[in-house]
């Protein structure tokens, strides 16, 4: 049986329910942001890769020139 408070309209069941709510998008949340940090480490990584592979091409062109 739940508890109501029929002057608000608010229920233990709602509450229940909210925080559940609460958590679970609590939780979404926590791992979009981990998921975009590890994005943004990935991206530098392929940066760095980049500039490395720009320097080995430029040294191999002049070396053929």
């Amino acid at each position: 049986i739940y508890q109501c408070d029929w002057s608000s309209d608010v229920c233990s069941s709602d509450l229940k329910e909210m925080k559940v709510w609460r958590e679970n998008f609590n939780k979404i949340t926590n791992d979009t942001i981990q998921k975009e940090l590890e994005i943004q480490q990935l991206k530098r990584k392929v940066n760095r890769l980049e500039s490395q592979l720009d320097a080995v091409i430029s040294v191999v062109k002049s070396r053929f020139k």
